[in-house]
């Protein structure tokens, strides 16, 4: 079922598609790990429109998966070139460097991102895994406690802050956020 699914959707990029559609097609690929076929899909698009910034954080996010670290820093930058107020793109990129052991620049562009949009949970998620490596836990659970307040209600989030909470001694309330994320 899989192999129709793919040749459904096949990008051609002399059709008449509207631009969002293609990005839809390429989120599908890489949601189903066709990461080099969304790699070619999302080169075909950038040659058709070369001045949209979302098309090279789309190639940076497949750049990133497929562990072409450089070229991904590459994409991310040229989107940011091409749009600097693009907050989701500085996401990316934080993801990128905390997987590239660059804890500080991921925070930096964590910081970017929020002074372009508050309301966007990714941004303290992501804040909160580079303190968490730096080690930081007070200023990890901050950034968690905020992703939540920004609706990042998942498991996940309440599983590190309980983690997070038990290694200060914090007992009560990790039981408490523990049974939350219950």
């Amino acid at each position: 079922m899989l192999i129709s699914f793919t040749a459904i959707i096949s990008i051609s990029c002399n059709d008449n598609e509207p631009i969002e559609k293609h990005y839809e097609n390429i989120e599908l690929l890489i949601d189903n790990n066709e990461l080099k076929k969304a790699k070619k899909e999302i080169n075909l698009l950038i040659d058709k429109h070369p001045n949209n910034s979302y098309s090279y954080t789309l190639k940076g996010i497949i750049e990133t998966k497929l562990n072409e670290n450089n070229l991904a820093l590459i994409s991310f930058k040229t989107a940011l070139t091409i749009d600097t107020c693009n907050f989701k793109t500085y996401v990316e990129r934080a993801l990128l460097k905390i997987n590239l052991g660059d804890y500080c620049g991921a925070i930096d562009d964590c910081n970017k991102a929020r002074s372009i949009s508050i309301n966007y949970n990714k941004i303290y998620k992501t804040k909160g895994m580079a303190y968490e490596l730096l080690e930081d836990v007070s200023n990890a659970i901050i950034q968690y406690e905020h992703s939540i307040k920004h609706g990042d209600c998942s498991a996940e989030i309440f599983h590190k802050l309980g983690v997070l909470y038990l290694s200060m001694r914090a007992r009560r309330r990790s039981r408490i956020v523990c049974r939350a994320a219950s």
